[in-house]
């Protein structure tokens, strides 16, 4: 009965080791979409391992946790994975995210009046329309809207 009864103590403390019961277990959350982990709980100690996959091209990103070491890599098919471990707290990871993409127009060249910029080619008033000796494109204004040479006189 004795050795049963052991057998039996042994079992059931294994179990709760295994299954990670009796053990506080903290909260992993995220401020933006698009990060993934395989759980949402996790024991002080516990390796994790956070992936982020919302990769838009010519954006930077920087990741951030409120007082959390991580060590941070990229793979191309995962996306950013951040690893740390757990501490004994619940852990919120964020992201920023700008674009690096710069707007860099050709050297005394005015912008294309339908831009997204929004700049405007002032319209010399005449009405008349003309032809670009540059690059062909028929135009109203005092500049050209494709290349941005000036009306020719």
């Amino acid at each position: 009965m004795t050795r049963r009864l052991i057998q039996t103590l042994i079992v059931t403390g294994a179990l709760l080791l295994l299954s990670g019961c009796g053990g506080e277990k903290y909260r992993l959350s995220f401020e933006h979409a698009g990060f993934e982990a395989p759980k949402e709980m996790y024991a002080p100690g516990e390796r994790v391992k956070v992936t982020y996959n919302l990769i838009g091209t010519d954006t930077d990103y920087t990741f951030y946790s409120d007082d959390v070491e991580f060590k941070q890599d990229y793979d191309p098919k995962q996306g950013y994975i951040l690893r740390f471990v757990m501490p004994d707290h619940d852990v919120t990871l964020g992201v920023n995210s700008y674009s690096s993409m710069t707007y860099l127009p050709e050297p005394g060249m005015d912008p294309d009046p339908e831009n997204i910029w929004g700049t405007k080619i002032p319209d010399d008033g005449s009405g008349e329309r003309w032809f670009c000796p540059e690059c062909g494109t028929e135009n109203d204004g005092q500049y050209c809207s494709s290349c941005g040479m000036e009306r020719p006189e």
